[in-house]
């Protein structure tokens, strides 16, 4: 039989073993490459990952930041309320029922369903809520037998709690919880599912800094997620508080005074140089705090707001629209001026004008007679305006309302600002529109806001500022951060003696023509009415002014804008509310409600 030479043999083995120690060679060189990576390179990662799966955070939420108004009165604010729960580390049978005998009598809640909680929580080995709020006299009761109520903990829970919180809703707005469409808008801010974070207002805007930094229970878990022992405590870290520039009682002032005509409104007033907003309401508002509740009161809350004719979600101050009405005519005198029109043209007003085949009408039915350009704004009379509006045209009025920052967002510090409208260009077909310019209708829309930001810019003399409803953010470690300073988004160039006639003629209008409702004694009060035709219902009244103390000459201290929705005469309604504002901003004593004024009696 042929066999093979054992020298062959031998050959063979050793080529086997080479081939052996090749692949072992390898197979180390790649469990050492393994082991390198996953312990050196990303040794990190993994093992916050391992602790991460070792350790249960519960969740203690930081409190969120007060809102303050300019005295520090609070806005908005948190209050403690304490739940009990209980966790199930080595308990025994015996002590479970002597624990569910003992909190059911002291929070009166009924055996069955302590147990039913309890006994589930011994069964998942995780925490469990018995209560979500006790109160004074439980807690200390529990607090006593705190030695026998094995497992049995007393947690702080923040709750948000709003001052006048109808008064200041859209002022301050109101908090939620966390959704997909927030998450991924603000992922890069370290934001989780389940945060409760501001939905509108300064909590929204501001809610990196009112948020605060949660704290909790570091508890150890073993492999099948059961809870075993308490590690550590990290103590929440209350979010910063903000202090505005609003005046709370002015807030109140002007809400009780709007709300009393029976119809929606809003008021904005301003420092003319400096832009700070003392002043910010729409009416009606809503309740912050039932906005967002765990409870079923939530769902009704939401239902009956929608459900509201009146709106009271829509934040009228801001995101309102109207049209100007005789209050623009404030941009038509201007430009006049600018445009070296003499302050002494006069025309004649009959009650009505007729332009083409169309006839537009006065407020004043009978007439005004004749008047110059003084006379004209102090009576708002749109038989003259409408005459310096084919005189000017439109599109030169329209250029100096958007010197003037009209048409324009205020650039205020407050979420969903709208722009309002002013048209580029009129259309080229007739003086029809130039007429409707001149007196603040047709295709102009503002916003309560810019109607402040603009008669705070007439008061400034040309200047336009922007406005600032926060000063600052404070707290935790007692530092604070300035947030907003004044700032000026542009200077239009008025003459001198442009500023002089006008401000003589609003004073004018104040004394002794259609913004008399607001007289006040002692007060140098520049304004002027406006009655804004509306389309879809009522005249909306408005009134714009600017005021100071006359024993300071006069100096403009704060600019306000008052809009009555579907009110009527701006003169009847709108000026007495201005009168009852500046009367409390001037500390002249508790504003008096003014009777009920006549659109005959006072006109536009």
């Amino acid at each position: 039989m042929w066999q093979k030479d054992p020298r062959i043999f031998y050959q063979d083995f050793i080529e086997r073993i080479e081939a052996a120690s090749y692949g072992f060679f390898a197979i180390s060189a790649m469990i050492a490459a393994s082991l390198f990576f996953f312990q050196i390179i990303r040794g990190a990662h993994y093992y916050d990952r391992s602790e991460r799966n070792r350790l249960y955070i519960l969740t203690e939420k930081a409190a969120r930041g007060d809102v303050l108004d300019a005295m520090k009165r609070r806005l908005a604010g948190s209050r403690t309320e304490y739940g009990v729960v209980f966790y199930p580390f080595e308990q025994t049978k015996s002590s479970l029922d002597g624990t569910i005998e003992k909190i059911s009598s002291i929070l009166l809640i009924p055996r069955s369903k302590i147990a039913a909680a309890v006994l589930g929580s011994v069964r998942s080995g995780r925490l469990a809520e018995i209560a979500p709020s006790v109160t004074r006299s439980q807690l200390f009761a529990i607090k006593e037998e705190q030695d026998s109520l094995t497992g049995v903990s007393v947690t702080g829970i923040s709750k948000r709690i709003y001052s006048d919180e109808d008064i200041n809703s859209h002022l301050v707005g109101y908090i939620g919880e966390s959704d997909t469409a927030f998450l991924e808008r603000n992922a890069h801010l370290g934001y989780r599912r389940g945060d409760i974070v501001g939905r509108v207002g300064m909590e929204s805007l501001y809610d990196r800094y009112l948020r605060g930094d949660d704290g909790g229970w570091q508890i150890e878990v073993d492999v099948t997620g059961k809870q075993r022992r308490f590690l550590n405590y990290i103590s929440p870290r209350k979010g910063y508080n903000l202090k505005l520039f609003i005046d709370g009682e002015l807030q109140r002032a002007a809400y009780e005074a709007i709300k009393r005509t029976g119809r929606p409104g809003a008021a904005v007033a301003i420092e003319p140089l400096t832009g700070k907003v003392r002043l910010f309401v729409s009416v009606p508002g809503y309740s912050s705090s039932g906005a967002f509740s765990p409870f079923e009161s939530a769902g009704k809350f939401w239902r009956d707001v929608l459900a509201n004719p009146a709106k009271p979600l829509l934040n009228r101050a801001i995101s309102g629209l109207y049209p100007p009405g005789s209050v623009f005519k404030i941009v038509t005198f201007i430009t006049a001026l600018q445009k070296k029109v003499p302050p002494e043209t006069t025309y004649f007003c009959s009650g009505k004008f007729n332009y083409g085949s169309r006839t537009f009408r006065c407020w004043k039915k009978e007439g005004h007679g004749r008047l110059d350009l003084n006379g004209a704004l102090v009576n708002s009379c749109n038989i003259y305006f409408y005459n310096m509006g084919i005189r000017l045209g439109g599109d030169e009025i329209l250029k100096t309302a958007k010197s003037l920052n009209l048409g324009k967002i205020t650039q205020v510090d407050f979420p969903h600002e709208r722009s309002g409208s002013m048209p580029a260009k009129l259309p080229a077909y007739g003086g029809g529109e130039s007429i409707n310019v001149a007196i603040g209708q047709g295709a102009i829309i503002v916003t309560p806001m810019q109607m402040a930001q603009f008669a705070a810019a007439v008061a400034a003399r040309g200047r336009v500022m922007k406005p600032i409803i926060v000063e600052s953010a404070f707290g935790r470690s007692g530092e604070e951060i300035v947030l907003n300073a004044p700032l000026k988004v542009s200077d239009i160039a008025l003459p001198p003696d442009v500023c002089d006639r006008l401000g003589a003629a609003l004073v004018g209008v104040v004394a002794e023509g259609t913004g008399r409702a607001c007289r006040i004694d002692g007060i140098r009060v520049a304004g002027k009415t406006g009655t804004a035709q509306n389309p879809h219902g009522n005249d909306h009244a408005w009134f714009v002014c600017y005021a100071g103390r006359a024993e300071n000459s006069g100096t403009p201290e704060i600019a306000l804008s008052v809009l009555v929705e579907n009110g009527g005469s701006g003169g009847a309604v709108a000026a007495p509310i201005a009168r009852q504002i500046l009367e409390k901003y001037f500390d002249l004593g508790s504003p008096a409600a003014q009777p009920p004024a006549s659109a005959a009696e006072y006109g536009d």
